[in-house]
């Protein structure tokens, strides 16, 4: 590699994308002249206070509002009208694993994101940048592919789902000035990648009913050999976490009394006359109308 200002892995990026004129690829080797153009988007050592001051108006005072980005307990990302993104908080690089901030801002831009499109969101997040408030419940995190593009080497089973909310932010004079976004995990599974694996199906088909076979086979084992290592890493079988996933979601329904009780359990893909009213005193300890009307 010729002597530039970039790193050697940025170099190899940028010969892979194009992002780098100079930048020349010979076999397995990079090459990249000393007076390459770098075309990546780098920030300006204002930006975010430029994007602090647009923001301003919300609470009126620019410290405060800082100290509530970076204490929020859920990330925050906020781009610039461009869909680069300028500014995250402590619990995005948390929960995205980012080990250097600095590698993600000013080089990561949402409206380029394949994720974004491999996902099927990326017209909708565009959506935020024409001045409309998107919001995407249980999207699948690529969290192993952010770790490997901007954090550490470290191999990790985690599945994330999240629900995403991205609005505009206007300046004073009616500008589009940034875009905030706002992750909160809605899922999220961590241990043995087949145990994640069956999990996400059982979620997925949670209203069906339990099909061993299925589940065993989204894992990639056998129905015998999947029952046990299911149960050696969660303390229970997948007929109950079947189960249980089915009693969660039954709750909320009949919490919701724009329903009848019979239909809550028909949402929930559930026989009212069957084993489930008794499974669920069973489990709760209160039949379904006791439940109704203790908590709703």
């Amino acid at each position: 590699m010729g002597k530039s200002d970039i790193s050697r892995r940025w170099g190899q990026r940028y010969c892979a994308r194009d992002m780098k004129h100079g930048a020349v690829k010979f076999g397995k080797a990079e090459s990249i002249g000393t007076k390459a153009q770098d075309k990546r988007c780098r920030m300006h050592p204002a930006s975010q206070d430029h994007i602090l001051r647009s923001l301003e108006n919300i609470t009126g005072e620019e410290k405060i509002l800082a100290k509530i980005i970076e204490g929020f307990p859920y990330p925050i990302q906020i781009s610039n009208p461009d869909g680069t993104v300028v500014l995250i908080n402590q619990s995005f690089l948390k929960v995205f694993r980012i080990v250097d901030k600095m590698e993600f801002i000013g080089k990561y831009n949402m409206l380029q994101d394949p994720f974004m499109e491999a996902l099927g969101i990326k017209e909708r997040v565009q959506k935020a940048f024409s001045g409309e408030t998107v919001r995407l419940y249980d999207i699948k995190v690529p969290i192993q592919d952010i770790i490997n593009e901007y954090g550490s080497d470290e191999i990790c089973f985690d599945s994330m789902f999240q629900n995403i909310i991205t609005f505009p932010i206007y300046d004073d004079q009616a500008q589009l000035s940034c875009v905030v976004s706002v992750f909160i995990i809605s899922k999220r599974f961590c241990g043995k990648e087949e145990i994640i694996k069956a999990k996400e199906y059982i979620e997925e088909h949670w209203r069906e009913e339990f099909d061993a076979d299925a589940v065993a086979k989204a894992s990639g084992f056998s129905k015998t050999h999947f029952v046990r290592l299911f149960k050696s890493y969660t303390g229970i079988t997948p007929l109950r976490y079947h189960r249980d996933i089915k009693i969660n979601m039954l709750k909320e329904k009949l919490l919701d009394k724009n329903f009848s009780i019979a239909q809550a359990f028909t949402l929930c893909g559930l026989d009212y006359s069957g084993h489930y009213a008794k499974a669920f005193k069973a489990r709760v300890g209160l039949t379904p109308s006791e439940y109704r009307n203790n908590y709703s």
